[in-house]
């Protein structure tokens, strides 16, 4: 039995909560220390991408995220995320018009023209890439790491394993459309 539980959490807490045996496993983006006793099982390199409502014409990032209010990322008990930094290492000034804390609804809120929001990419799916105008963010690209989190001494690691594989499997298989 492994019991995989969603809580929306930011991948600190969620380490924590594993490492304190609160969950068994759980899903998360990296790169994090992790606490002692934590392993770090990685899936997938994620991509991040500006998403403006189709008839927005910037030909850069930069470009698409000043021609609308910009739709901000921002986590349940997270003050700065890595795309809040490389919007400062840049030098980015841009007028938050929205905070919200799921990239489906800073999609949500794109579908509507009320703004320009950046995502990673598993949530570009092809009739998004068709619906929007998507480029990437920052070059080189800005990327994340998901992954699983687990204690290194887990009774069922051979499941933790098993899932592992299958996630990485069906990312690949998502990501190539197979």
């Amino acid at each position: 039995n492994i019991q995989l539980v969603n809580t929306g959490g930011v991948s600190k807490h969620l380490a924590e909560m594993v490492a304190d045996r609160q969950l068994d496993v759980s899903l998360g983006v990296g790169p994090l220390t992790m606490p002692k006793g934590v392993l770090w099982k990685p899936i997938a390199l994620e991509r991040y991408y500006v998403v403006a409502p189709a008839h927005y014409r910037g030909k850069t990032d930069e470009e698409l995220l000043h021609q609308g209010p910009y739709l901000r990322f921002k986590p349940y008990k997270l003050n700065e995320t890595k795309i809040d930094q490389s919007i400062k290492r840049r030098g980015l000034h841009l007028e938050t018009a929205m905070e919200l804390d799921d990239y489906q609804n800073i999609l949500l809120m794109v579908r509507h023209d009320l703004g320009v929001g950046i995502v990673p990419e598993p949530n570009i799916t092809s009739r998004i890439s068709k619906e929007f105008r998507c480029l990437p963010f920052c070059t080189p690209q800005l990327t994340r790491e998901s992954g699983m989190m687990v204690r290194f001494d887990h009774e069922s690691m051979n499941l933790v394993v098993l899932l592992w594989n299958t996630l990485k499997d069906l990312y690949h298989k998502k990501l190539y459309n197979l």
